[in-house]
């Protein structure tokens, strides 16, 4: 069995770039999206399938961090979070596990579809949650 891989090729559908999410996205969003999709592992269906076209085995597990985003492609925290809080609040992308550093953990993201809906009455609201933690010793406010 040879060992999965990343596909060499991004297929981004016509009904994607012409949807109202995606002309709405702005600042690295839609970049940030397209190295998302650059991460999916294609696998044939097999002879015997009467599917021709190629299965995303990994569509629900993908890890992209902060650290590879600054390292590979030059993105600050700020515009990757700010990409990321995009894509999830159009319906392009799900957190399926939320990570952070104080965990020690990645978050797993995951292609959602949930883009199609957009700016209908149908269209699921999503937020990635803020973590209000507090490091050290600090006097309340009050």
């Amino acid at each position: 069995m040879p060992a999965k891989k990343y596909c060499p090729i991004i297929v981004v559908e016509k009904e994607l770039l012409k949807s109202k999410a995606w002309l709405s996205l702005g600042g690295k969003a839609t970049q940030v999206y397209l190295l998302f999709l650059t991460r999916r592992i294609m696998e044939n269906p097999g002879k015997k399938s009467h599917k021709r076209t190629p299965v995303c085995t990994n569509a629900k597990k993908l890890i992209f961090t902060y650290s590879e985003a600054k390292n590979k492609f030059g993105l600050t925290k700020r515009k990757f979070g700010g990409a990321i809080d995009a894509l999830i609040d159009k319906g392009f992308i799900d957190i399926i596990k939320q990570g952070g550093t104080l965990s020690q953990s990645v978050s797993e993201y995951g292609i959602s579809e949930r883009w199609k809906k957009y700016g209908t009455k149908d269209f699921k609201e999503t937020h990635r949650k803020k973590r209000m933690v507090e490091v050290g010793f600090c006097l309340k406010k009050k």
